[in-house]
This record gives C-alpha cells, structure tokens and sequence, in this order.
C-alpha cells in the first residue's frame, strides 16, 4: 500500500480526495495540508509515496512546495491540482518533474486513471531498488576480482570476469533497461574505487550520465569494455610498463610458464637480462605493480578457477595444472586468495546451475 498526502486549502476537495484515495486497491491517506508549508513540515517528516498538491495556495504555493521538495532530494512522487485558469502553471510544474496534474473540478476517472499510472511506476522502482539491493554482492566480488586483474595488467582474464558477470546478468531476464543501467553503473563505480584505493589518485571512470548512456545489456557490456580498456591504458602510462624492455620479456615469459612448479625468480630475471635478482625484484614490482610471486600466484589461482568449473577436471587435476603439485599447498593458497576452499567453490557453482 502506497502512500499519500493531500494538499489543499479548500476542505471539500481534500475530503473528495480522501475519498476517492482510499477507495484505491493500491494507496491511502496519511496525512492533509492546508498550504506548502504545512505540507513541506509533513513530507520531510514522513517522506510519502505521493503528494497531491493545489497549486494557488496562502503561505507557500504548489509551485514553491514543488520545489522545495526536490531541493531536499525526497523521491516521492508529485501531482498538482489545477484549475483551467493556472494550467501554465502545471506545464511549469511538470518541468520540475511532476508525474501527471489532475484538472478541478476533480473528476474520478481521471483520478483513478492517474493513481493506477504510479503505482505501477513506484511499484517497477520498488523491483529496480530490491535488485538493486540483491546484486550488491555480485557487483563488489567482480568489481574486485576485475580490479586484480587489471592490476596485474591481464587484460583477457579481466575481461573474462566482466563477461562472466553480464552472463549471470542476463540470465536473470531482467526485462527494464533501468535495472541494467543500475547494476552496471555501480559495477564499474565500484571498479573505479577499487582502482583508486590502490594508490592510482585520479585514476576514475569517466563520467556515467547523459545521453550517451546505453540502453540495452549488450551495449552496456560494449561500453564497459571500454572503461576497462582505459583502466588499463591508464596504468600502463602511471607503471611506464613497455618502456623496460627486459621486464617485458620476464613477463612473457611468466605468462607461458607459471602453471610450472619450478618457475623461479632467478629464471625470471634471467629472461629480463638481469643478474641480480634483487634489482629485477625491485623493478618488477615498479612495472607490474606486484612482486612476483604475487603475479604469479594470482595467474595460476584464475588458471585453477577456469579449470575447477569445469566439472570434468579433478580437484588434484586442477592443483597439478595450475602448478601445483602438493594438494594441500594448493587448496591453502586457494583459500587465502577466494575467500573458499575449491570444494566449497565446486559446490557454489553447482548450486548456481541448478537455479
């Protein structure tokens, strides 16, 4: 049951009002006002799901009370009462987002027809805020898995996270466009303060508003790709990573070899044309942003991931190709990186598939 306030100076009208309202399946009466300010005092308070509101009143106006409204950033829907003579006045108030107006005298149809339109709106936005609200989870583990994986500059496991998200996204069959724009907006805010709280001041996301937001979910996986790959060109630049030509080759090599138990540092700095290897450390860390064995272990932790979805692939399986020989090193590094143990991840991700 929604919500209302009636705001009007003539008590005949709030009376048809009430009337009529609480004759609808879907909102009562909380509350009267003989004038804006009353009424402001009221919808601070008690923040209503709709206001109805006379637009020639003492004290403070329809208009004034409109606005005063929206200053204060309190959502709740607005409709002005109007005779023919203030109808400009109504088109001004529907500028300042006003849901519908409603001509005196009042006639009931009209009412009816104009309550049935909101509550179907307020009832779509009560579904986008518990989505909202049940894909926070979602949005924070991925913002910060992808966030690991552009650190560490691996820009195809990166994107393989995002696409695994927008495909439990849409297996959802969320049918309003909005509901994506939410989820999606906050994943990639989300990823922005990940970013930031890891020493890259100024490094944030463009800006997210306007018209050349996208609509649909594919376009919002388009656009999202993109924000990673400016991430990404963005660390680049802060690390100078590319301008040391040895590191560079460390890292190709680590790529090809680190599901290798016996991949060293040594190898590694051999591969950079460094003898010592406190200096290739030290360098390392400058350009990739981690130590190595950071990198390393965060490779083969996505490697052990990928293949523990697959419910082929044995859990020992898994560890040995990962570059993990002893099992139970393997499932304590698991642990300390997920957050779980990969029974418990196996036992997750079935759970997931059968929903």
């Amino acid at each position: 049951m929604y919500t209302v306030i009636n705001v009007d100076d003539e008590p005949m009208v709030k009376k048809t009002l009430r009337k009529l309202i609480d004759g609808h399946s879907s909102f009562r009466v909380i509350g009267e006002a003989e004038d804006g300010k009353e009424a402001l005092a009221f919808i601070r308070e008690r923040e209503p799901d709709l206001v109805i509101t006379d637009i020639s009143m003492p004290v403070m106006d329809g208009l004034e009370l409109i606005k005063e409204v929206r200053e204060r950033n309190i959502r709740s829907e607005i409709v002005i009462l109007t005779g023919y003579d203030d109808f400009g006045y109504a088109q001004e108030g529907l500028r300042q987002r006003v849901a519908d107006y409603i001509l005196k005298p009042i006639r009931p149809e009209a009412l009816t027809e104009t309550l049935d339109r909101i509550a179907l709106r307020l009832s779509r936005e009560k579904q986008r805020t518990s989505l909202r609200s049940e894909w926070l989870p979602s949005c924070l583990a991925a913002a910060g898995q992808i966030a690991d994986a552009l650190w560490t500059i691996q820009e195809q496991e990166a994107l393989a996270l995002l696409h695994s998200f927008h495909r439990n996204l849409t297996a959802n069959r969320l049918v309003d466009a909005d509901v994506y724009a939410d989820i999606y907006t906050h994943l990639l805010l989300c990823i922005s303060k990940e970013m930031t709280g890891r020493g890259l001041e100024g490094l944030t996301l463009d800006a997210i508003s306007g018209s050349l937001l996208p609509h649909e979910p594919e376009q919002w996986l388009l656009y999202s790709e993109e924000r990673l790959a400016n991430i990404l060109d963005e660390i680049r630049k802060s690390r100078h990573i590319g301008e040391h030509p040895g590191i560079r080759g460390a890292i190709a090599y680590i790529s090809a070899h680190y599901d290798e138990d016996h991949l060293t540092l040594q190898e590694a700095a051999a591969q950079a044309g460094m003898s010592s290897v406190a200096h290739f450390s030290r360098t390392f860390k400058e350009e990739a942003g981690v130590s190595f064995m950071q990198y390393v272990t965060g490779l083969r932790m996505e490697k052990a991931r990928q293949l523990l979805a697959d419910p082929a692939c044995k859990t020992y399986e898994a560890a040995n190709l990962a570059g993990y020989p002893e099992y139970a090193h393997f499932a304590k590094v698991f642990k300390k990186y997920w957050g779980e143990t990969p029974g418990e991840f196996r036992k997750r991700l079935a759970s997931d598939r059968k929903q």
